[in-house]
């Protein structure tokens, strides 16, 4: 193989080059696998585990569970949780509340 002879220019330039676009794949990689665990602890691995087998693929069960996580946050973003959402509410209502809400919630 005879090479055209490259200046240390060229040579420093395609290095520069090719590391950024190792860093650009690692960056990649570990976002796409950041979101995975993300959505893995959100939905829970059995609901993930459907969504691919229904989706067919990791990449648009991904997309599906994203556009099911968005629809479910309110405008402020602070995710819908029920439970959090009660003891919120009890907290700040005092010990009346929670009195009246347990025999509620113990007897309907």
């Amino acid at each position: 193989m005879n090479l055209p002879a490259l200046s240390v220019g060229q040579v420093a330039t395609v290095a520069v080059f090719m590391a950024i676009v190792v860093v650009g794949v690692a960056i990649l990689f570990f976002v796409r696998k950041r979101k995975t665990k993300h959505l893995r602890n959100q939905f829970g691995s059995a609901e993930y585990a459907r969504a691919v087998s229904e989706e067919g693929s990791r990449r648009k069960a991904e997309v599906a569970l994203d556009k099911r996580l968005v629809e479910k946050t309110p405008a402020d973003g602070r995710s819908l949780i029920v439970g959090d959402t009660i003891a919120r509410g009890l907290s700040s209502r005092g010990p009346e509340c929670r009195r009246c809400s347990s025999t509620l919630l113990e007897a309907p």
